[in-house]
């Protein structure tokens, strides 16, 4: 069993995670910039061991829906920095 703080603990770190690539997608919306990729893969990758570490604690249901929030916002990025770039 997961200590709850623990829990706790990953779920604020990824609520983080997840409003960094939110701003960083509405930034690139609203200045019409390209998406600095290198900060959105590194968010990317710290969410991606946030997600393994739920995983192994056995709370796969989080790191279910945690996981596929990030990957909807990544792909959205990813989508938004094409069409800037082409």
């Amino acid at each position: 069993m997961v200590n709850a703080n623990v829990l706790l603990g990953f779920v604020i770190v990824d609520a983080v995670l997840l409003a960094a690539f939110a701003g960083i997608l509405i930034d690139a919306l609203v200045t019409k910039k390209p998406i600095n990729r290198g900060l959105f893969n590194l968010l990317f990758g710290l969410e991606l061991i946030s997600i393994i570490a739920l995983t192994l604690l056995e709370k796969t249901w989080i790191a279910f829906w945690i996981g596929a929030a990030a990957a909807v916002l990544y792909l959205t990025g990813v989508v938004i920095d094409w069409r800037r770039r082409s």
